[in-house]
């Protein structure tokens, strides 16, 4: 967890959209707006998620269980999946084998998949490899609170 840029890939006039948003203005950190005006494209994703990679600070995004599930069709979106340091799902109700699907082939294990009351509560916490070393992958959290 920590500060960092955010990703803003779905609609801001939306609840989970506007999250996003407050989430960025509080890190200080304007956010990478994802152009959906053409609906949600995994290359336009993938280029924006490498782009905050290449920053080399964190890098966070809110995805509806929808677009999730679109990213994981294809090895780009995996690959622009794993970027992240956290994925906030929410927006809808998210299937539990969707989200089984995904800490698998974003690479997690079990141990390091949280689920959360709310994203705050995730900055506190770590994973470790079974080695004993700070795993640095991507963590996926479902957001089950209230988004308001």
């Amino acid at each position: 967890g920590g500060p960092g840029s955010w990703l803003l890939a779905m609609p801001a006039h939306h609840i989970a959209g506007i999250q996003v948003l407050v989430r960025s203005l509080v890190a200080g950190v304007d956010p990478l707006c994802l152009d959906l005006s053409d609906g949600f494209s995994i290359p336009a994703f993938a280029r924006a998620a490498h782009k905050l990679a290449a920053t080399g600070d964190r890098s966070y995004t809110g995805l509806t269980p929808m677009q999730l599930a679109k990213a994981m069709d294809s090895l780009e979106g995996i690959e622009a999946l794993r970027t992240f340091d956290a994925i906030l799902v929410g927006g809808a109700a998210t299937h539990p084998q969707l989200l089984d699907a995904a800490v698998t082939r974003i690479g997690n294990s079990p141990t390091n998949f949280s689920s959360v009351d709310d994203f705050e509560n995730a900055e506190n916490e770590t994973a470790t490899t079974d080695e004993g070393h700070l795993d640095e992958r991507p963590r996926l959290y479902r957001y089950e609170g209230n988004m308001t």
